[in-house]
């Protein structure tokens, strides 16, 4: 679906119009999937739902400038730190959900709660080990 969304970004200008569509389409059939998850987990449930998603992506590429309430700089951040919550995420959200269940959370908070460790720890590591290795070749292939 991600390279669906790129290829779609490729002619931004004939979508740049309905860019608004786009976000409310894709947050709705989130939402509405996300809650039937609970009880209807099936394949075909898990791609309406990450089609919903990557709508809501190509939605809020297409604009220009996020302006929400002052959430420019949190959603650079998480865009910065994303190829690491993507490396982590999938060991990390094994671990919590164990943990979950442990402490006896239902469906939704045990996802949410996967989630929301999982973007932390994602961030942390982007911050404390992938921008410092980062400047640190940068420095090393500029020294040759």
């Amino acid at each position: 679906m991600g390279v669906c969304v790129a290829e779609l970004y490729k002619d931004k200008k004939r979508l740049k119009s309905n860019n608004q569509l786009i976000l409310i389409l894709g947050t709705l059939i989130s939402i509405l999937t996300f809650y039937s998850l609970g009880y209807n987990d099936t394949i075909f449930t898990r791609l309406i739902f990450g089609f919903g998603i990557a709508l809501v992506l190509l939605g809020l590429v297409l604009q220009n400038e996020i302006k929400i309430n002052g959430l420019t700089l949190p959603l650079i951040l998480l865009g910065n730190a994303s190829f690491s919550i993507y490396l982590i995420h999938n060991p990390l959200l094994s671990m919590t959900q164990r943990l979950a269940r442990d402490i006896g959370l239902t469906w939704y908070y045990s996802l949410c709660f996967g989630v929301v460790i999982s973007i932390f720890i994602g961030f942390l590591y982007h911050r404390l080990y992938e921008v410092p290795m980062l400047r640190f070749l940068h420095k090393k292939i500029r020294n040759q």
